[in-house]
């Protein structure tokens, strides 16, 4: 989720703290759903992501991205952490993607037929 904050507003939501790692705010809205889903998260991973430069005049440099991604500690369903993972690492290519992707050789498969 994108929240397009001015970088302030994204500091005191998306910066860890050392007394509390997620925002109470954030906590609340993913608790919020547990006593409807049996006391599961329905949501394994949702994952914050703000860029203020948006906010810049033309001549400013770009402050730093944010990203903040939270993972189920109760999830309604099982999800391999590693999946999990790759999710949060996909949410920062945000302006990162490739232009071209890499050549690889495609060799046409063989058939060979028995006659036996």
């Amino acid at each position: 989720m994108d929240l397009n904050l001015p970088l302030q507003a994204a500091n005191r939501l998306l910066t860890p703290q050392a007394e509390r790692p997620v925002h109470p705010l954030i906590l609340r809205a993913i608790n919020r759903m547990r006593p409807e889903h049996g006391g599961k998260d329905p949501i394994s991973i949702v994952g914050f992501t703000n860029h203020p430069q948006h906010y810049t005049k033309d001549e400013e440099m770009a402050e730093k991205p944010h990203l903040l991604s939270q993972i189920s500690l109760v999830p309604a369903k099982p999800v391999r952490q590693d999946v999990l993972w790759a999710l949060h690492q996909a949410a920062n290519l945000y302006g990162n993607i490739p232009q071209e992707l890499p050549r690889f050789s495609i060799r046409t498969p063989v058939c060979t037929r028995s006659t036996t």
